[in-house]
């Protein structure tokens, strides 16, 4: 099992832009509440724009 959910955590939440688009955020959530993934709800940020010259800072 894995300790947040053991704590009582129930909702995770993940984006495309943590993983600069590519999608390793959303595979290892996914690895980590398999068992246990009906008991959880997941919350997926997606539709970002990564191109230009803005940096994307994270806070």
């Amino acid at each position: 099992m894995w300790r947040p959910f053991e704590l009582g955590v129930t909702l995770f939440a993940t984006a495309e832009v943590y993983g600069q688009g590519t999608g390793p955020t959303e595979q290892l959530l996914g690895e980590a509440v398999r068992g246990f993934r009906d008991q959880v709800v997941l919350a997926a940020k997606f539709g970002f724009t990564l191109t230009g010259t803005r940096s994307i800072r994270m806070c």
